[in-house]
């Protein structure tokens, strides 16, 4: 009987810990989560910052960051020039006024009501 009380506690003992453990692991995974969360909201205000400052203070960031400004700039650049011929390829063309794509023949754009005619 002793043997069986003994191996009741102790597998009680190991349910016990195991549980601990498990919420421990829990508690962890949930802080884990939070901080990750936490680390992406920063990022998105950081850009959100950087596009602030790119945007409204162009002169200051160009002079400030000449480098990073002209990366970006040719991006830009590249990415209009990408959307533009990609419109091309399916028959469309590009609102000079919000950028949405429309039928090559529109005369207004559908997005903004600006004349598209060349």
């Amino acid at each position: 009987m002793d043997f069986l009380n003994k191996a009741k506690k102790s597998i009680s003992n190991a349910g016990r810990e195991l549980g601990q453990k498990a919420g421990d692991m829990s508690t962890m995974a949930k802080m884990n989560l939070k901080i990750r969360e936490k680390e992406k909201n920063l990022k998105d205000y950081y850009k959100r910052l950087g596009d602030l400052i790119y945007n409204e203070y162009p002169d200051e960031a160009m002079r400030m960051y000449p480098e990073l400004t002209k990366l970006i700039s040719n991006l830009k650049l590249d990415i209009e020039c990408e959307r533009h011929e990609l419109a091309a390829a399916k028959g469309n063309k590009i609102c000079p006024n919000c950028g949405a794509e429309q039928p090559q023949d529109s005369k207004f754009c559908t997005s903004c009501g600006r004349n598209v005619e060349k």
